[in-house]
């Protein structure tokens, strides 16, 4: 799980994709969720061969005109128990590869609330001085991560990202 939170990460937050700024609303059917982002979204998917199989990944990310990124990722498993997994140990074993992928520090953790799904909040800082802020959720047989990644003065764009972002109705039963 860790290489694909990596790979996810590279993939998804590499800069170079400029977009005008204008926030807008996507909606994902098939992921189960919408957000507000800052521009028109990429779409885009991999596949990641695990011990259990191969598992695609599904990504929508955005950019502004600061190279500003905002994603939402999220991989379905087969196993109707992965939810479990969600648990204080893989938390920290995904908070530790991303900091390592990163080259950052954590600035911050916490439990958040998903219904009763297992659910984090995280903010790194890297050495470059940009910001990683995330949200990891298990919920069902999904693992969904909501990042951004921003110059620490637009804070207020991700706040507005991850306030935006919900679960379609029925999702977190």
């Amino acid at each position: 799980m860790q290489l694909l939170i990596i790979a996810v990460l590279c993939f998804a937050l590499t800069p170079g994709r400029h977009q005008a700024q204008s926030w807008q609303q996507f909606s994902s059917i098939e992921g189960k969720f919408s957000a507000s982002m800052p521009a028109e979204p990429t779409v885009g998917s991999m596949s990641t061969n695990t011990k259990d199989g191969i598992v695609l990944t599904h990504t929508v990310s955005s950019s502004d005109d600061n190279l500003n990124e905002f994603m939402v990722s999220w991989t379905e498993y087969k196993s109707s128990e992965f939810e479990k997994r969600g648990t204080e140990a893989t938390f920290g074993k995904i908070r530790d590869a991303l900091v390592a992928a990163n080259h950052g520090k954590v600035v911050s953790e916490s439990a958040i609330s998903a219904g009763s799904h297992p659910a984090r909040a995280l903010t790194i800082s890297k050495s470059d001085g940009r910001i990683i802020a995330v949200r990891f959720y298990f919920v069902g047989n999904r693992f969904y991560q909501v990042m951004a990644q921003t110059k620490p003065e637009n804070t207020g764009d991700v706040e507005r990202f991850f306030e935006s972002f919900s679960f379609m109705p029925g999702t977190l039963v």
